[in-house]
């Protein structure tokens, strides 16, 4: 198993099934990887179109685990989900986003030629283009943010065994800045690469 793409849901109802669709249309090999969704008690109808989704026969689908469990917020889900993992390659990717076709494949070949890295980041670019205030908030403030290096927690990537080795994420982070704690609870042991080759499309409020 070459990688686990995490998906972590929390009201996620209008954008989780193109989520899984593209992780299902990947141009990589689809039994050398796996997707684990981690429900995390979701208080919409989520878990109506996660269990739909599932029984659709349409598509050539990957091994899929999908685990509902009680809400204790964004940290303790992922960790979860790394838990669940078989591989030594785990990525993270937001409910609310869907990933670019060569998404699995340009990560398993960055990985490759950057054997010392162990924190890799990719491009997001905005999925939802009509909405006004969404072009603003990710043409400004977000891309400012990526311009600057920064990896973003709906696209970012680990070697399992750096996560195992800092101890994962930190709980109290239920929502937001558990990638930041992340990084900062690693210090020099972190070894970090972002790449614009590997492509999602994340909505904005």
């Amino acid at each position: 198993m070459d990688l686990s793409v995490i998906v972590c849901c929390y009201k996620g109802e209008e954008t989780i099934e193109e989520c899984l669709e593209s992780l299902c249309a990947q141009s990589y090999e689809n039994k050398k990887y796996e997707v684990i969704i981690v429900d995390d008690d979701s208080i919409d109808d989520s878990t109506a179109r996660i269990n739909s989704f599932l029984k659709n026969k349409h598509f050539k689908f990957p091994i899929i685990k999908y685990f509902k469990k009680e809400n204790k917020g964004l940290s303790v889900a992922r960790n979860f989900g790394i838990e669940k993992s078989n591989a030594n390659l785990v990525s993270f990717i937001d409910e609310d986003a869907k990933a670019d076709k060569n998404f699995i494949l340009n990560v398993i070949k960055t990985f490759k030629i950057n054997p010392q890295t162990n924190c890799l980041g990719g491009k997001v670019e905005l999925w939802n283009e009509h909405d006004y205030f969404a072009k603003i908030y990710h043409y400004g403030y977000f891309n400012a943010m990526m311009t600057n290096g920064a990896i973003i927690g709906t696209n970012m990537f680990f070697r399992k065994r750096f996560l195992d080795e800092i101890g994962g994420f930190i709980p109290k982070f239920d929502k937001r800045g558990d990638e930041t704690a992340l990084f900062l609870k690693a210090g020099n042991r972190l070894s970090k690469y972002v790449s614009s080759d590997v492509i999602v499309y994340h909505t904005q409020p």
